[in-house]
């Protein structure tokens, strides 16, 4: 009987991208799965090298090439994922409400609107600062 060889850098991988996105967005998204992929999407689009970057002034090189559509595809789908995760987050501080803080299971997400409704400094969290924040520690730590 022989057995398939395990691949430890995927399986690795996929732990690590489970517990970053279970910190930034919490266990229970429906989104969890389909915000890894369009976060490796988001990794290969931006680290690729596009024949775009070294002539910026040829605009039918872009039309042809498809690199601005598909950023833009994938940023629709990314903010789309963001409302849904920050609106889940917002029913859930609503429910909150009123409870022990030790009671509250919170992630990165909550503490940001939290950020946005609560505080007060100097420079106002928005909603796009919240996906940017997101955005960026997910891709930062590896879902590649």
């Amino acid at each position: 009987m022989a057995t398939k060889p395990i691949n430890l850098r995927e399986k690795l991988l996929k732990m690590s991208n489970a517990i970053i996105s279970r910190a930034v967005i919490g266990p229970r998204s429906k989104h969890q799965e389909t915000f890894i992929l369009v976060a490796r999407e988001v990794i290969d689009v931006l680290g690729g090298f596009y024949a775009t970057d070294m002539f910026p002034s040829l605009k039918l090189l872009h039309v042809l090439l498809g690199a601005k559509f598909k950023l833009q595809r994938i940023c629709r789908r990314l903010d789309k994922i963001f409302d849904d995760i920050v609106r889940e987050h917002e029913v859930k501080a609503k429910m909150n409400k009123g409870r022990q803080v030790a009671e509250v299971e919170e992630h990165n997400v909550d503490a940001l609107l939290w950020l946005k409704d609560e505080s007060e400094l100097e420079v106002l969290m928005t909603m796009d600062g919240i996906k940017v924040v997101i955005l960026v520690s997910a891709t930062s730590c590896g879902t590649r």
